[in-house]
């Protein structure tokens, strides 16, 4: 079990290396290896999924990776912003509309919720 754990954590952070050099199809495997493989895959890890796969033109799947995490935790800023961002661009203002009302909540001297 630890073995296991430390190997997703070193798959992890290679995925990280990878998202933040622009490789996003190889990020995006790997963390969806981590999320398929784990009983409780890790939020960061299933927003960085949802993000990878927003970078790789996958606007309406994206979306539903962004809506798994808030249904998981209703307080998570990011992926709400993302959410109601995302959701607006694709002209979705029902998905869009709670999303960043939750989101000004949680955090309302952020500009990003906004201006974006």
């Amino acid at each position: 079990a630890e073995q296991a754990r430390l190997l997703r954590i070193a798959l992890g952070l290679k995925a990280d290396t990878l998202m933040e050099a622009g490789e996003n199809a190889g990020a995006l495997e790997i963390y969806e290896n981590i999320i398929a493989v784990s009983q409780e895959p890790s939020q960061d890890t299933m927003f960085n999924a949802a993000l990878c796969t927003m970078h790789l033109g996958k606007a309406p799947e994206a979306l539903d990776k962004f809506k798994k995490i808030t249904a998981l935790n209703p307080n998570h800023f990011a992926a709400l912003n993302a959410t109601g961002l995302l959701a607006l661009q694709l002209g979705r203002a029902a998905d869009a509309v709670p999303a960043l009302e939750a989101a000004t909540k949680l955090e309302p001297e952020n500009l990003d919720v906004k201006f974006k």
